[in-house]
């Protein structure tokens, strides 16, 4: 019976079982934990590879609070739609006028603005005041065209003296400008008058920002 008593009234000792099936679900835990956490590499290549705002829609960027007047001006102008800045005419006079007083900002911050570039300004006024003065005149698409293929030229003056990282916006105002047609009405063309307001302003949002 003594021998009965030791076989069957010891009781089993479980406690170091159950407290090594919890240390090794924790080691399990920390190491699942650590492998999938992103590391420093891959958050640089999210950041590297995430929809550029400023390249995708242009109309949803603010004038950085950084930018100078005539160019936080310019770049809210241009985020807005024809249709939300009265008639045809007013809308093209206002951008025009807010261009040039924003590339003669930029022009005056690098000490660039020469007398060439005054006269070139000059003109581009001009051609913002005679769409003022003559809504109702035929030829407003060419009037347009002409100032929008000054301020792109301009723009690349400006770029290659001053800020040559900024080639690619400068080159999409370029290529904006060319959209306006001086044979069409220019009714028809407002779509293509506002993205080239929007890549100008994209460009000398580009400008103006810190350098980083």
């Amino acid at each position: 019976m003594a021998g009965n008593n030791e076989q069957h009234g010891r009781p089993t000792n479980l406690t170091p079982w159950i407290i090594g099936a919890v240390v090794a679900i924790a080691l399990i835990w920390i190491f699942t934990a650590i492998v999938r956490a992103p590391s420093s590499d891959d958050i640089a290549v999210d950041t590297l590879q995430s929809p550029n705002i400023a390249e995708t829609d242009t109309a949803a960027v603010p004038p950085p609070a950084t930018a100078p007047g005539d160019v936080a001006a310019f770049v809210t102008f241009a985020r807005r739609n024809a249709d939300e800045a009265g008639l045809e005419h007013e809308y093209m006079s206002e951008g025009i006028a807010r261009l040039a007083a924003a590339l003669r900002t930029v022009a005056e911050r690098n000490d660039v603005a020469d007398e060439d570039f005054q006269k070139q300004l000059d003109m581009l006024q001009g051609y913002g005041g005679a769409i003022r003065r003559n809504p109702r005149a035929v030829d407003r698409a060419d009037t347009v065209n002409r100032a929008f293929m000054l301020a792109a030229g301009m723009m690349e003056a400006l770029q290659q003296r001053s800020y040559p990282n900024t080639a690619g916006p400068v080159a999409r105002v370029r290529s904006a400008a060319t959209a306006i047609a001086p044979d069409r009405p220019l009714l028809e063309q407002m779509p293509d008058a506002e993205n080239f307001f929007r890549r100008a302003g994209l460009a000398l949002q580009t400008m103006t920002e810190p350098a980083r």
